[in-house]
């Protein structure tokens, strides 16, 4: 962990749409810890494991698989393999940032993480990660700043985020009782989290031609659960 008070390092210069949201403050040894507290309770219970890899590749195994911050953490950071990588220390910290900005705007489920972060890449190109954040929470959330973080942090590669190694989208997670969908905005919600679940587990197409095989899933990615799902009884 950073020194108490250390100002967090970013991948260039903090952009002014990025200093106005205050994405990037000081780093607070507290807050983090608490942070991670949290985490760690709201897996308490839950059916979880170590982060569970391919023997080849660092990848996760086929699925989504429920963890911790501090699982990932103590794999895809402070692992001896990357003790002394400053890359990923840095995409880590900059990540852990950005999820205590958002925890003090509205309360996050949790947040998937797959992508070259989660692999035995040593020099990851981001963390892609999607925030799992309660619809109920966040329509209700008026103050300006709060909104163009939010809205920030759904764009994507087209975010100011991304200048920080964050590649970051949102699905809004509904308590929906039924499977199947009764209106148009259940049946956009549950083919949302398919398609996320879907490309989570694809191998990405680069510098190739698209074919069918690329719609075979070629590994698996992490939810990293943060404050938890709860509803409204």
């Amino acid at each position: 962990m950073p020194a108490k008070g250390a100002v967090l390092l970013a991948m260039g210069e903090i952009t002014e749409e990025a200093r106005a949201l205050d994405v990037f403050p000081a780093v607070d040894v507290e807050r983090t810890k608490e942070l991670y507290e949290q985490s760690d309770a709201s897996c308490a219970g839950l059916q979880r494991s170590h982060v569970p890899r391919q023997i080849s590749g660092g990848a996760p195994t086929l699925g989504r698989h429920t963890v911790s911050l501090s699982d990932v953490h103590r794999t895809y950071v402070q692992a001896p393999i990357y003790r002394d990588n400053s890359r990923r220390a840095l995409l880590w910290n900059n990540f852990t940032s950005l999820v205590t900005q958002v925890r003090r705007i509205t309360p996050a489920a949790s947040v998937y993480i797959g992508g070259s972060f989660v692999s035995w890449k040593r020099k990851p190109d981001d963390i892609d990660c999607v925030f799992v954040l309660d619809k109920a929470f966040t329509r209700a959330i008026t103050n300006e700043k709060h909104v163009r973080l939010l809205r920030s942090l759904g764009r994507g590669k087209n975010g100011s985020l991304f200048k920080y190694g964050i590649d970051s989208y949102t699905l809004d997670w509904e308590a929906i009782p039924i499977t199947q969908p009764e209106n148009n905005l259940h049946h956009r919600y549950l083919i949302h989290r398919g398609y996320w679940d879907d490309w989570l587990q694809r191998n990405s197409v680069k510098n190739e031609d698209p074919h069918p095989v690329h719609a075979l899933p070629g590994h698996g990615y992490l939810e990293v659960m943060l404050d938890g799902y709860a509803v409204s009884l």
